[in-house]
């Protein structure tokens, strides 16, 4: 709204000129300037609003106004970005008008198409719960392909191929050299020049939590993004958002809608051409854009076509959203028959011997197919999809399932049983010793503090199975540090103790093994080789130490004691396994969530700052805006680093 006691013409004279504004963004004059590229990736990140955008642009000009001047120099050499943005809203007396002026100053976001808005059924939760539609926005995948494609082929192929040169060919040829099953009869191999042409997209899915975090009533926001598997950069740079919307606002058909109206999108995508129909199959209207080049088959991206190859999301959005199993299921897993009720002991899931009989019998992607009649719509609209597609996300799996228990152990251990003084100056003395090891490694993201709440029960510590309370990364990168706190305090020649040691050792080991291929679209054979031999190892060294803390009467060399809660094997455990089997077929990082749950948090920012008086259903429009804003920035950045 105008700001009250302006007038029209004040308005347009407070008002930049657009054409200066288009100039000055298409010139990158605002990156060559450290303090207005910062102000304005945070405001397009929603971390700052426009009106601080102004208030501290305008603090660092006066700042350097005054260095200037006190070294005789006159405000000519403070940078042209800096004092536009510190300008706004007529140097900030007009607070009202900031917003719109920096909209004005930075023109249209024209980096990213505007979202398609479709028809959703949804739950309308005010003044009073109903169903209703809602216009829900969706930045459909062959748009913006084909958008990227038309406006510019470069950042085109720069995003698609990671910046180097086209190496489809050299991709496709060793995931036939390694049998992957996901190739085996795929119907893009009958295509002519496939592998010249076919590019491997990454579809990612989450729920993040956006309101009440942490709390009861806490509400989440479901959203879908896709990336080009060979893309790197910024996590907001390689994730590209289909569609959001708020849990709470969706009817038990919404979803089913959503999915129908992506795999539409998708559908297109590996086609190559833009559609002919819309998402219910209803030619467009006569002479309409999409009329005339659905009807001529026309090409999205120069003949390029684009394959669904990894779906990444944890396991419990793989329940909630594409119907998995659950992994705390009897019949827990969709890529083998384990069971836990099996009378068979080597069917167990949790049963890792050379001679498990589940390990024997992997389903193939059509068992699976078969298995499952009733699947996603995902899976109905594309025939090579399968369990084999959903990648094992290492964060979820490793550092934030298996690990952090084991972990969580070892500290017990070493606090409890195996250092000398009470647990509270173990706990300091411990921790004094993690710092310096930590001292001694390169930089990376540390715990800040370490107490025996980290980890237990600090009233009850027999209470439960201990449980590292951390990040995935300062759990990662833990792992050394308290293996070097084990080998110092534990006792010489102990077999109990070695083997705790060994596991410890054993997830350094795999650790490095996946970092060494985190650029890479494979693992160099004999090391994905390696990975499932340590994987493996180390599962039955951590059984071994589940089943003998769980004896009615522990071995007396052990640190263990009768009803000790140690060592839990989790039913993530299992995944483990696969993750290491899967990984001769993908480098494991390319099918993590990292870059995925750093796109999550952007999305929680702009949810936060969209939500204010506004209808849950209504919100993922004003998401949609400023989520343009930020990908059209990250963009422009991306591309002038590259200079």
């Amino acid at each position: 709204m105008p700001a009250r006691g302006q007038g029209k013409r004040q308005r347009l004279a407070d008002t930049p000129p657009l054409d200066d504004v288009v100039e000055t963004v298409e010139h990158a004059s605002l990156f060559e300037c450290d303090s207005a590229k910062s102000l304005i990736q945070a405001w397009a990140g929603c971390e700052m609003s426009a009106v601080k955008v102004q208030f501290w642009a305008h603090q660092t000009y006066l700042t350097l106004q005054k260095t200037l001047e006190s070294l005789g120099h006159t405000v000519a050499h403070i940078p042209g970005p800096l004092k536009e943005l510190a300008a706004l809203g007529n140097w900030g007396r007009k607070p009202g008008n900031v917003a719109r002026h920096l909209r004005s100053y930075l023109g249209e976001p024209t980096s990213q198409p505007k979202p398609q808005y479709v028809g959703i059924d949804v739950k309308v939760l005010k003044p009073f719960p109903k169903l209703g539609l809602a216009n829900i926005p969706f930045y459909f995948p062959h748009i913006v392909i084909a958008d990227m494609y038309e406006n510019d082929v470069q950042e085109f192929s720069d995003f698609m191929f990671g910046g180097k040169a086209n190496r489809l060919e050299d991709f496709w040829a060793e995931v036939q050299a390694r049998e992957d099953p996901r190739i085996a009869s795929h119907p893009m191999c009958r295509r002519a020049d496939w592998k010249k042409f076919a590019v491997p997209v990454m579809l990612h899915g989450d729920d993040v939590p956006v309101t009440k975090v942490g709390k009861a009533g806490s509400v989440s926001l479901h959203n879908c993004s896709w990336q080009p598997l060979f893309a790197e950069g910024r996590s907001l740079y390689i994730k590209r958002l289909i569609t959001q919307i708020l849990r709470v606002s969706m009817t038990d058909a919404t979803e089913g809608q959503i999915w129908h109206k992506i795999s539409w999108s998708l559908m297109w995508l590996f086609r190559g051409i833009h559609p002919d129909s819309d998402w219910n199959g209803k030619a467009w209207p006569a002479g309409s854009s999409q009329h005339y080049l659905g009807k001529n088959k026309a090409q999205l991206a120069g003949g390029y076509f684009f394959v669904v190859w990894g779906l990444q999301q944890d396991l419990d959005y793989s329940l909630k959203t594409y119907k998995m199993k659950s992994y705390n299921a009897n019949d827990p897993c969709d890529s083998c028959p384990c069971h836990k009720a099996s009378p068979n002991p080597k069917m167990i899931p949790t049963y890792f011997g050379h001679d498990a009989k589940w390990m024997k019998m992997l389903y193939t992607p059509q068992q699976w197919r078969e298995l499952n009649p009733d699947m996603h719509v995902l899976f109905r609209t594309f025939s090579f999809l399968s369990s084999h597609n959903l990648e094992p996300d290492e964060m979820h799996i490793l550092y934030l399932g298996v690990y952090k228990r084991h972990l969580g152990s070892v500290l017990w251990l070493l606090v409890h049983r195996l250092m000398s003084h009470d647990p509270a100056e173990n706990m300091r003395d411990l921790w004094t010793t993690i710092l310096y090891e930590y001292s001694r490694i390169p930089p990376c993201n540390q715990f800040t503090s370490l107490n025996l709440g980290s980890f237990s029960n600090a009233e009850r510590p027999r209470k439960e199975y201990p449980n590292l309370k951390g990040s995935a990364s300062e759990i990662k990168w833990i792992i050394g540090p308290i293996s070097s706190a084990w080998a110092k305090y534990k006792r010489p020649g102990n077999r109990f103790d070695n083997r705790v040691l060994a596991t410890l050792r054993g997830m350094l080991e795999i650790r490095n093994l996946v970092d060494e291929a985190a650029r890479d679209a494979f693992m160099e054979i004999p090391k994905a080789m390696a990975l499932r031999e340590k994987i493996h190892e180390w599962l039955n060294l951590h059984v071994w130490l589940a089943n003998e803390v769980d004896k009615p009467v522990p071995h007396p060399d052990s640190l263990f004691e009768p009803g000790d809660k140690l060592f839990a094997v989790v039913p993530k455990s299992h995944w483990m396994w696969h993750f290491g089997q899967r990984a001769y077929w993908l480098s494991p990082r390319r099918g993590a969530c990292y870059a995925g749950e750093d796109f999550q948090r952007l999305l929680k920012n702009i949810a936060r700052t969209s939500s204010a008086g506004c209808a849950a259903h209504l919100i993922p429009r004003t998401m949609s805006i400023k989520y343009r804003w930020a990908v059209h920035f990250e963009i422009l950045l991306a591309k002038h680093s590259r200079r």
